[in-house]
């Protein structure tokens, strides 16, 4: 039976670096034997030299630690020596590292866009790292500064539903490391307007034919624009599909024709209007009547 009382340090958070899985590996331990963990003095300078022995449950998280990973505790930098399991505790033995001055750096990095819309949703992505390693299992706490105009769920995930400037703050629970972003959120754009229009008759005579001519507007319906090139097309039933004709197709206008015949008397079609780009739309009803 072990006591916690046996501790000579207790609560001990072991955090180490695996490399190979970019995991930080935390284990809460005490240390139950220290070794020589006291200066060894010469004539010329004192080092700190020895070992301890730290133990801590046998679970998932201490069976990640393997020999010489390196981690920092009470005043010292250690290297893992060995792990041995027996009866549902882990004894991990740990070396001194002679003459280490190591200082991990710890950085997170949030990338985002400076713009976004009202009514946008994002999902942010944190980059932490550890001496630019990049580390995958960080706590992240994501918080919003301007919740009126971004809310941020847990994820990360960023809501824009006003406008105005706005920040977001992650925090890395782990390493106690911070780091803020802004974005400007201005209003939700307004859908561009693509106006076009047939001018022609609405009937053509059995054995005539009819000019139609396309119009293009810019954004709001006033301004022509003359530089689209018109793509016509014809929506024809099938029982009169051989008597209605497209031709002579110059600039912005088209001539349709229908042979002569009764077989089509009544009957309607359409002409279809668009662009090379298939934002204009527009379609005409055409119905084929008597010559007299």
């Amino acid at each position: 039976m072990y006591h916690r009382s046996d501790g000579l340090n207790a609560d001990v958070l072991l955090t180490t670096y695996d490399e190979t899985t970019t995991n930080e590996i935390s284990v809460p331990c005490f240390a139950y034997d220290l070794t020589g963990t006291v200066p060894d003095k010469s004539d010329i300078m004192s080092v700190i030299s020895g070992n301890v022995e730290l133990m801590t449950g046998d679970n998932e998280e201490s069976r990640k630690l393997k020999v010489n990973q390196e981690f920092n505790a009470m005043g010292n930098w250690y290297s893992v020596v060995s792990v041995n399991f027996k009866t549902g505790i882990a004894r991990i033995e740990a070396s001194i590292i002679q003459g280490s001055s190591h200082n991990p750096v710890f950085a997170l990095k949030v990338n985002a866009e400076e713009t976004y819309s009202q009514g946008d949703t994002i999902e942010l992505k944190a980059e932490p790292t550890i001496d630019e390693k990049p580390v995958g299992n960080p706590t992240l706490i994501w918080t919003s500064l301007n919740p009126e105009i971004a809310e941020v769920t847990d994820d990360g995930t960023v809501t824009f539903i006003e406008t105005g400037i706005c920040g977001v703050r992650c925090h890395w629970k782990e390493h106690n490391v911070t780091t803020t972003v802004y974005f400007e959120v201005i209003a939700e754009p307004t859908a561009p307007e693509y106006i076009c229009e047939i001018s022609g008759s609405d009937t053509i005579r059995s054995g005539k034919s009819s000019v139609y001519t396309a119009k293009f507007y810019k954004s709001g319906g006033v301004t022509e624009d003359s530089s689209i090139t018109p793509l016509w097309s014809l929506e024809v039933p099938n029982e009169i599909k051989t008597m209605v004709n497209m031709s002579k197709q110059i600039g912005s206008t088209v001539t349709v024709s229908i042979s002569n015949g009764s077989a089509a008397l009544g009957h309607s079609f359409g002409l279809n209007l668009t662009d090379s780009t298939g934002q204009y739309h527009s379609t005409k009803t055409i119905k084929i009547t008597s010559l007299f």
